[in-house]
This record gives C-alpha cells, structure tokens and sequence, in this order.
C-alpha cells in the first residue's frame, strides 16, 4: 500500500512539474563535441597565499591566547581577525627578534558575496619595512570581559608571494560511499606573484595534513603522503623542486563537506613557511542510474509537422529527486555502414514513470529533429555515447555510459535520409531547442518587451539604478541563497506572474548566470524578445566561480552568519555548471566586469583588503576578472575603480548611471 501511494505522489508531482516548467530540448552538430569536454581537474583548483591559525577562545579562566608561527618572504604581512565583533579584540605582534610591533594600518571590513551576508573583520597590516622573516608570535585579547567566552578566527595572509598552495580534487566521481582524494601541489601550477625574494626551492616539508570535516561536523585528520608524483600531476606538467601531496578518505554520506589543507616546511635556505587552504566541496547521493536500455521511435510532431526521434532511456531511480540534466551524442550509420557522428542532445529532464508497469518502469525522454541525421547524411541503426545524468545541484554526474545501442521501433529502422543536399538544410531554431511556441509567436507579439532585472546571491536589497530602466521587472528575493536552477524557477514563475511574454534579463552577480542557465534551459518569454538586441546581460558574474567559499562556509559555522554555502559558485560547481551550456547559447551574452585600479598605491588599491586572502588579483573584491570571463560570450569592458558591491573601497559597479542606459537602450524587447 505504501509503495501505490509513493508511486501515486510521484505522478502528481511530474504532472505539477510538467504543467509548470517547459524545457528546451536542446542539440547541436557534432563538430560541437569538443565543447562539452570536462574541464581540467586542476583548472577549477584552489590556491592559497595564507595561513588559518587555531581558534582563539577566551574565557575567564585563559584571558589571553598566543600562538607562534612562521612568516615567509612577502612585501606585506597581514592578519585579519572574525568574529563577531572584531573591535573588541587586542592584538599584540612580536617580531623573530623578541620586539614587540604595531601594525603599519589597520583596516576595518565586512566580506561577503552580498549585502545581506556580511561578515565583520579587521586586519592588521605590515609593510614597512618589509616583514622580517622567522618565527612571529600573536597574543589576543578581549577588552569586554562580560562576554566570555568569546572566539575569534585569525587568518595570516603573505601578499604578494611567491609560495602558493594549490589543491584539488583527482575526480568528479563524487558519489557518497567512495574514497576520495584531494592533492596539494606546492608550489601550484599558477606560477609566482613576484619575484625576486625567494631564491631557494623547497628543502623539506614538516607536516601536511588535511583536516576534513563531514556534513554532520564530525571531524577527521587525514595525514597527507608525499610521494615521487601522483600520475595525474605528472601529467599536467612536469614539476621540479615540487612537493606533490595526496589526501585520501571515505565520503560516507551526501552533503556539503569542508576540508583544511595544511602543510609547513622549510626552504633550503632554512627559512621556514606555513601555509593552509579552505576547500569546500560536494558529495551526492546516487538517486539514478541508467539502466542500460534505450527505445528509439519516430513521429511526426503536430504542429511543426517535422519528424522528431524519440529517445526513452531507461533508468533506476530511488524516487528522491525528480529532475536532471541529461547529455549525449547521437551517432548513425553512413553510406558505407560506417559509424558516424550525428548531433548531441542536452536538456534538462523529469523521471517518467510507464503506465500499467511493474518492472523497469522509469525512464527519460530526450529527442532530435531527424534533420540532423539528415546532415549528417545518416540512418540507423543509432547509438548513443557519453550519456550523462547529473543532479541539479552543482551538477554532478550521478550516471555515465560510454556506449548504449539504441532499439529502434519499426518506423525509425525504416527511415533513412532524402536526397536533399546538406547545404538546402538550414539549421534553425526547431532544430537546436524542439518545439517552442514562444518563438512561434514572436512574430505575433505587438507590446513592447519588459527587461527582467536578477539581483545576486545573498543580496540585501536592490542595486538597480531603476530609473535608468523602462518597462523593467524586478525581482526582489533578498537575503537569500537558491541554486542556479532553483532560482532560474523563481524567475521563470516571476516573469509568467507578471505577463511577461517578451523580455530580455540584466543580472547582477549570481544574476548574469541564472539568466544563463534560465535562456539556455527553459522555454519563456526570452525567446520571443526582438533579435535587435541583447537577450542576457550581466555585470559582476562569476562564471566560473569564486573561491571566497571555503572561507565563507567556515565563517559561517562558526559564527552563524551569512546565507550559507552555494554549490554552483564554487569552482568546481560552476566550472561543471559551464561544461554543459551550448556554444550558441553563450553567444547571447553580453557582460561586463569591474576592477580595483591597478594604478593606485598597494595598501590603497584593493575594492577589498580581506578579499585578497583568496582572490587571485585584478578582481572586484568578489568577482576574479579572470573567472568572471564567460568563453563564448561578448565581453562588452572591463572597468577599473568600481567594486562588486557598495562599502568597498571604491563605488559600486551597479552606480554606474551610463553603464545603466546602455544596458536599457542595447536590451532585446
């Protein structure tokens, strides 16, 4: 009884689904494989120039906590103090020589990717004379007794510097109940910040360690192994005077697991280092599997009257998510029975469920517009390869199949190609994305198109300059933290809320890529605005991820601020997020991003002074320009002296009031 209303349930939520959200059933030539290729492991990496010390914690008992450690070649030492309220602390530097040292500036910040969660800090700078290396101490203590016990997080960054850690995961198979293993390169493949401090290479390392910490807070210590190389670094480069270090543990269950990787050492000129790195990643529950069957038939769709291929994939499926992003390449037969490419498919799916089934009842449901086969100048017998099922959260790959052979119904067996010439087959809009009536109807649409303005993760109000906008859409959702798809659904919901047949998207961080993942995946009102202009606008996104992550993730638990982690800003989440989005796609983006000026004193130059712990540099104290670079897109400028948010050194990049008209005027309606 239980399972015939599980099954029912599940019905009534595809029927919901299906009446809400329309996908795109998306495909493209076969000369496009290469653009779903993986992106390199070590790309989406960490990298690090700083130390996380242990937690100060002070209570009546122990008014005072001091820590040593060492501080390397660097033009600028800091240390910048979390909590909750940072003011409160006193901090007292001793240098290697035994004398005590005030800081050259202390600066006061709050660092977040938004407005609504900000955490308070201040740092500690000494720059001149240059740190002294060797061994420094830090003693903290707490102006306000009555509020023992109180804990702070101090964070030692080396800036510039020519000794980065870097780390990274050795898979993408991230399924709870495996082993993963993280490696640790020092020095990292990024190269050096500077040069001329250092001039000796690594000469032993002491420790190496990473501390994991699993969903639940359970903490465990990994001793790191040095080894003559791992073979997946020793095929990213060749690497000399390096040490390449290797974590390996059990993942036992899904969730969101944080890892510290610390290794110290000594260089071979005896001068001693320390450095650590926040890496944040996450572990998914297999919901699905493919099951290793595949059902092709041919119909002729009722409107369009175009034949359509019809792919029924089988899968395994627990019933505890119903939607994914599927992806494969479709290959045929040629002239000569040779195996040939066709096209790929792509798209976002819903598990369906065979009426009047007992056994192997689900399946997807993907298609291809036999044109395509028609351009490849093929037939079947099809097969599918790397078919691809992931989860909608940070895009992991649940299933892959290298190789399925598709059985195929009598009406396909029997078609085969017609004598059009490949150069009479226009590859249009059907082809790319199947049925979609809002292309349909563009023509028939009179009232001018509305813009729709997507503000960021976290936000804590609106950064639109509104009255440089007409006909717009605002969607207010603050404070909070959705995934790319989860929010592309809001704004999906909000645009069909408020009529909006016709429109173009301006989004603002987080924004410019839901924008993305909402034009790419989901049949709406974008696809009916005018082609006279831009469809998706963005400023300030990080397409390719921010690593303020990790050390956001860790601030927040302890000190329970924030909106939380998002999985598909971390690099690797949005590197794997990027992997799957059409060339064609990408083609109608249109952004910009911003800078500190480079030309401005070192202590002066930064939109955010803490940022620079994890930012690489030129960035605009959230967004690296580097990952804020969309391959494919159009990259309209990048400015320098304005900042990811307001509060920064420099004002922000939603103040700009001719930027604003611009992206009104050049906006799609």
């Amino acid at each position: 009884m239980d399972y015939i209303v599980l099954a029912v349930s599940f019905l009534i939520l595809q029927a919901s689904i299906a009446e809400s959200y329309k996908y795109k059933s998306l495909a493209g030539s076969h000369l496009e494989f290469p653009s779903f290729t993986p992106p390199a492991l070590e790309t989406s990496g960490m990298h690090s120039r700083y130390y996380v010390l242990p937690l100060a914690t002070l209570d009546e008992s122990d008014q005072k906590w001091t820590h040593a450690f060492p501080v390397d070649y660097c033009d600028i030492f800091a240390v910048t103090v979390f909590a909750e309220d940072p003011n409160s602390f006193t901090l007292k530097f001793v240098l290697p020589s035994g004398a005590e040292v005030s800081a050259n500036k202390v600066v006061d910040e709050k660092l977040g990717y938004g407005s609504a969660g900000l955490y308070p800090c201040r740092t500690f700078l000494f720059d001149d004379p240059v740190p002294s290396v060797g061994e420094w101490s830090v003693t903290v203590s707490n102006s306000d007794s009555s509020t023992y016990p109180v804990t702070a997080s101090l964070i030692a960054s080396f800036y510039p510097s020519d000794l980065i850690l870097q780390a990274f995961l050795s898979s993408e198979n991230l399924i709870a109940g495996r082993s993963i293993e993280i490696i640790a390169l020092l020095p990292a493949l990024v190269g050096s910040e500077k040069s001329g401090n250092i001039t000796s290479s690594i000469g032993s390392l002491e420790n190496a360690i990473t501390f994991v910490y699993l969903p639940d807070g359970t903490e465990k210590r990994v001793e790191m192994e040095q080894g003559p190389g791992h073979s997946l670094v020793q095929n990213i480069k060749s690497r000399t005077s390096a040490s390449d270090l290797y974590a390996s543990f059990e993942v036992p269950v899904p969730g969101i697991y944080k890892s510290l990787v610390q290794v110290d050492g000594t260089f071979s000129d005896g001068v001693k280092f320390i450095r650590s790195l926040w890496y944040v990643f996450t572990v998914a529950h297999r919901s699905i599997e493919l099951a290793g069957d595949v059902r092709g038939s041919l119909r002729t769709h009722e409107i369009s009257n175009r034949d359509i291929i019809d792919f029924d994939i089988d899968v395994k499926w627990d019933g505890s998510q119903l939607s994914y992003r599927a992806f494969a390449q479709v290959w045929g037969r040629g002239e000569k029975d040779e195996e040939v490419p066709v096209a790929w498919m792509s798209g976002l799916v819903d598990v369906q469920t065979r009426k009047y089934c007992l056994f192997n009842c689900h399946y997807i449901h993907m298609q291809l517009d036999s044109r395509w086969l028609e351009l490849a100048n093929a037939k079947p017998p099809l097969t599918l390869k790397s078919v691809t099922l992931e989860e909608l959260k940070a895009f992991i790959t649940l299933s892959k199949s290298d190789r399925v052979e598709v059985t195929a119904d009598d009406g396909l067996m029997q078609w085969s190609p017609t004598s059009v010439s490949e150069e009479c087959i226009e590859i249009d809009w059907e082809m790319k994305e199947g049925y979609n009536p809002y292309r349909m109807k563009k023509e028939n649409i009179t009232e001018t198109g509305k813009i729709l303005l997507l503000h960021g993760y976290c936000a804590g109000s609106n950064a639109f300059l509104l009255e440089y906008f007409d006909d717009y859409l605002l969607f207010e959702d603050y404070g909070k933290n959705y995934l790319h798809d989860e929010y592309a659904r809001k704004a999906y919901d909000f645009a069909i809320e408020n009529d909006a047949t016709s429109f173009s998207v301006f989004g603002h961080s987080q924004g410019g890529a839901v924008s993305l993942h909402l034009y790419t995946y989901y049949q709406t009102g974008l696809d009916a605005a005018a082609e006279n202009g831009r469809l998706v606008q963005s400023i300030g996104t990080p397409y390719l991820g921010c690593p303020l992550a990790g050390l956001l993730a860790f601030l927040g638990d302890l000190f329970g601020i924030g909106c939380g982690l998002n999985e598909d800003l971390t690099y690797d989440g949005a590197e794997r997020w990027h992997s799957k989005i059409p060339v064609d796609k990408k083609a109608e983006v249109y952004y910009y991003t911003t800078q500190y000026p480079k030309d401005a004193p070192l202590l002066q130059r930064f939109c955010l002074l803490v940022a620079q712990l994890v930012l690489s540099p030129d960035n605009d104290g959230i967004t690296e320009v580097s990952k804020g670079i969309l391959p494919g897109g159009n990259l309209i400028e990048n400015t320098q002296g304005e900042c990811h948010i307001g509060g920064m050194q420099y004002p922000s990049q939603m103040n700009n009031i001719d930027r604003s008209k611009d992206v009104n005027s050049k906006a799609a309606r």
